[in-house]
């Protein structure tokens, strides 16, 4: 009988012995995985269950053990059984509480991106009472480039959550705020809402996470796309001006500077973003053609020509250079 085995396993998970629990769940979960091991063959042969019959059958045990199975094969460092674990039981039933989640987990940690949306989205159907599944069903959903909307609305829940525990008490809770609030700002730029990420951004960048300098990047090149597309370029300059540094560093910020600056009249610092971008992207065929538009635009009509050769040598089967 499986539950022997898997009762003498969370007996040595309350020792604090993962070895030997280890030992006990496998049993156990072989057991509940292949019913027929502790039935008679002849049995299972009259019965005319199938196997998949037998996992339908006893799902919720499956789905029980392997939990706690899986879960003690992370903690050893077996991440890619715990990951196979986890796909049966959530295979055989993917509404079983809190599996959903455990098994997107599982596949981000071994980089399987993509199949974790699934499940992730299973997970935050059940409308869990933690912040975390809503935050790792929308950055899933914004690396896929899929559904932002839904994306905003988990950031939301994942917010309002937080906001919860925080008055709580609860001390890392403040810190995932933070997170959430960046990731909500890219969320409503991709769903199209301008003006709550105008804001979002913002909110984002005075709180401790922009202290890293790539989420300060991230988030500031943010803003200025979307400050550019509601016509406030000079929120965008603002955004992605540096005063410590002469030199633009990034394609983005100079193609970004480019647009804001031309779109107040400042000629001379947008032919220097529009160059910029080309010396920091010399070889981008795109790069190119934008910067011989913005060269027609900006009166120096010289300058596109070369740009517009250089790209054709780079691809030739671009007709519309």
């Amino acid at each position: 009988d499986p539950a022997i085995f898997f009762a003498l396993g969370k007996v040595h998970i309350a020792e604090d012995s993962p070895s030997q629990a280890q030992s006990a769940m496998e049993r156990a979960y072989q057991l509940v995985s292949q019913p027929q091991s502790y039935q008679s063959q002849e049995k299972s042969r009259k019965s005319g269950k199938s196997r998949t019959e037998s996992f339908a059958r006893n799902r919720e045990q499956l789905c029980e053990i392997g939990l706690a199975y899986g879960e003690i094969l992370d903690e050893l460092g077996h991440q890619e059984q715990a990951k196979q674990v986890f796909e049966d039981a959530y295979q055989a039933y993917p509404a079983f509480p809190g599996l959903a989640y455990v098994y997107a987990k599982s596949l981000l940690e071994t980089g399987d991106e993509n199949a974790a949306l699934a499940p992730l989205a299973i997970a935050v159907s059940s409308n869990p009472s933690e912040a975390q599944p809503y935050i790792e069903y929308a950055r899933a959903l914004l690396r896929a480039k899929e559904n932002p909307e839904d994306a905003v609305q988990a950031l939301q829940n994942a917010l309002e959550l937080l906001e919860k525990q925080y008055h709580e008490g609860d001390p890392e809770a403040e810190q995932v705020q933070y997170l959430a609030t960046a990731l909500l700002a890219e969320a409503q730029e991709a769903a199209g809402e301008l003006v709550p990420a105008l804001q979002t951004y913002t909110q984002a960048l005075e709180t401790p996470i922009a202290e890293d300098e790539q989420w300060r990047s991230k988030l500031a090149i943010g803003l200025g796309r979307v400050a550019i597309h509601l016509d406030q370029p000079e929120v965008a300059i603002a955004a992605l001006q540096d005063p410590n540094q002469k030199e633009i560093q990034q394609t983005e910020v100079a193609q970004i500077l480019c647009e804001a600056y031309s779109a107040i009249s400042l000629t001379q610092e947008a032919l220097f973003a529009a160059r910029s971008a080309v010396h920091l992207s010399p070889d981008n065929v795109e790069i190119l053609a934008w910067f011989a538009d913005q060269a027609v635009e900006l009166g120096v009509i010289a300058e596109a020509v070369p740009a517009l050769t250089s790209a054709a040598q780079l691809d030739s089967k671009r007709t519309d250079l």
